[in-house]
């Protein structure tokens, strides 16, 4: 054993940290004089001086070898464990963090040295079925692999905050992935499937893990061939499967630059094969193509179409029209993008036809049917020669074909003459009346007169027809007045109604009608013009105004009738023709003749 002087010796704040290749091994004192407290105290005081951790690691114990020996591997593993601890208890300072993330001290499977930058989490899965085969170059030690936590805060590749680094996702799908599923026979290797899931499982499954993905990194990600294509068609309808599985064994790895969403099968899948793993929706909107088939894509599986209809059977026609129906709809919805990639235009990829019904439409029909673009018109109820109309079930894609070039049939634009709509004759009758021309009736009362047409009376009245017949001496003034004849008076109220009826004019109800608020007076007055107008329509022959007269009354019935007029209306209803208010007001006097009676003698009475 070799002396030094105090004033030249060093003591290390944990044996674990003394390692055989160190700088100036020598002047370290030997673990057991450091180790107890009270010898340290000693040394101290001699003057040996204890180094601090980041000057005794940066000056001393950096770097490791590039490779470690046997020897010097049973001093590496119980120096990562002194380190670990020191880094986690808070013994370190603030430099030793950045210190150990610049250094190579992260042992590989292989033993190599690296720094912990340059591996990956061994408890990631998807770090771990990336690299499944490549375990001892991308993952620690397993020795060292007990220390996760230091490791992450020297830099050892992970997720912060479960967010994946977009730099170690894609390294992951160039160096991991893409290898394995570049090899002519993939199913060689057991794990790839699953592996190609989990790994996928950021882009396939909805998740967080790449929100902080950028432009270039979705760029860079996009161009990755990582998609294993689909083998299994036994749910497609059969006439795609063995054209659906042609397409796979060409195209087996796929970009996701190329992947086109599941949904979009109907218009392209004879041209294109759709990934094992389907992206989402919000992955596919991050690349140029939106999981959306590229128009001329769409155009060439068009024309296949159209080129297997003469193979198709009975039982696939269903499958085949849907397929069909939803690819000219595509074209349709992205018209501007057809537009432009249109060049079929002698091509026979239009199926004209009635209908669309399978269960309608003829299998031969779908054979023959088919026309290019410059043999179909638009607008024509008929083929001529070799231009066909096109048919109603081809009908509803119409902007389509217009806008790729399809002929419309194009009539004159006539001007057509104004219409002059004429009045009716009840209308017209009504307007010469109010401007007094051709009237030739006048009827006078109350000091008022009422001018009208005696054809138009003696349409509505029997007794104006017979008296306007020529029987009798025609009068050209009739008159109603209260002093020339009591009994054949009628009210202006009356007649004006009346005549208003004989035009169709609208009878004022309203001021017939009993109101809550109406005192005896005032329905005393109503009840005086409706029977008033119900004798007018009797004395003329006027049933269908009589009956509206008399239902007016008899649904106001119990507000004009009471014990002491009862008697009386009784008497005017019976006068002017009134049956059923007659009858019911009858029926009122017998159901009530005691106190009817009464209070009539008592009015009697008071009267003489």
């Amino acid at each position: 054993m070799d002396l030094i002087s105090a004033n030249n010796a060093l003591i290390a704040a944990d044996s674990r940290l003394l390692v055989p290749w160190m700088k100036d091994r020598s002047r370290f004192v030997n673990p057991p004089f450091s180790n107890d407290s009270r010898n340290e105290d000693c040394l101290l005081k001699l003057g040996v001086n204890k180094l601090p951790i980041v000057a005794l690691l940066k000056d001393y114990v950096l770097p490791l070898p590039s490779t470690l020996n046997t020897t010097y591997w049973q001093h590496f593993q119980p120096l990562i464990s002194a380190i670990a601890g020191m880094a986690s208890s808070g013994d370190a300072t603030s430099n030793l963090v950045p210190l150990l993330s610049q250094s190579n001290i992260a042992a590989d499977g292989n033993c190599k040295l690296q720094k912990a930058c340059g591996l990956y989490d061994h408890q990631d899965e998807i770090f771990i079925s990336a690299f499944r085969h490549q375990k001892e170059a991308r993952f620690l030690h397993k020795s060292v692999q007990g220390y996760r936590s230091f490791w992450l805060r020297v830099g050892l590749r992970h997720r912060v905050q479960n967010f994946i680094d977009p730099g170690d996702y894609l390294q992951c799908l160039q160096q991991g992935i893409k290898p394995r599923l570049g090899v002519q026979d993939i199913h060689t290797d057991p794990h790839i499937d699953q592996d190609s899931r989990t790994v996928l499982s950021p882009l396939t499954a909805p998740n967080s893990n790449t929100q902080r993905f950028g432009r270039y990194d979705w760029l860079a990600i996009s161009q990755e061939r990582v998609f294993i294509s689909r083998t299994n068609f036994n749910a497609e309808p059969q006439y795609r499967q063995d054209t659906m599985a042609s397409v796979a064994a060409e195209q087996r790895i796929l970009r996701l630059l190329d992947v086109v969403a599941y949904d979009h099968v109907s218009v392209c899948w004879s041209q294109i094969s759709f990934a094992r793993h389907q992206p989402t929706r919000e992955v596919l909107d991050k690349v140029s193509g939106n999981g959306q088939p590229k128009i001329e894509i769409v155009w060439r599986h068009l024309q296949h179409m159209k080129n297997i209809a003469r193979r198709l059977r009975r039982h696939q026609i269903r499958d085949f029209l849907t397929d069909l129906a939803l690819t000219y709809e595509y074209l349709h919805a992205h018209l501007v993008d057809s537009m432009t990639g249109f060049n079929l235009r002698n091509s026979a990829i239009w199926l004209n036809l009635d209908t669309w019904d399978h269960q309608i439409v003829l299998l031969g029909d779908i054979k023959t049917s088919w026309y290019g673009i410059e043999e179909l018109v638009l607008s024509s109820s008929c083929d001529a020669g070799p231009i066909k109309a096109v048919r109603p079930g081809l009908m509803r894609f119409e902007k389509l074909l217009r806008s790729l070039g399809c002929h419309s049939i194009t009539y004159p634009t006539v001007t057509r003459p104004t219409l002059h709509l004429s009045s009716s004759i009840t209308n017209s009758l009504r307007k010469l009346r109010s401007e007094e021309k051709l009237v030739d009736i006048t009827y006078s009362t109350e000091g008022r007169l009422i001018k009208a047409h005696k054809v138009v009376l003696a349409a509505m009245s029997e007794k104006c027809a017979l008296q306007f017949s020529g029987r009798w001496t025609s009068e050209d003034l009739i008159k109603y007045d209260e002093d020339d004849d009591p009994d054949d008076f009628m009210s202006y109220h009356t007649v004006s109604t009346m005549i208003k009826y004989a035009y169709e004019e609208e009878i004022d109800w309203k001021e017939m009608e009993v109101s809550d608020g109406d005192d005896a007076e005032e329905k005393a007055a109503k009840l005086d013009l409706l029977l008033d107008l119900h004798k007018g329509a009797d004395c003329w022959l006027i049933p269908a105004l009589k009956s509206q007269v008399e239902d007016r009354i008899l649904i106001a019935g119990r507000a004009f009738i009471n014990l002491e007029n009862v008697i009386e209306i009784r008497g005017r209803a019976e006068l002017v023709g009134a049956k059923e208010f007659e009858r019911m007001c009858a029926q009122f006097i017998e159901t009530n003749r005691d106190v009817v009676e009464k209070v009539h003698s008592e009015k009697l009475r008071k009267g003489a």
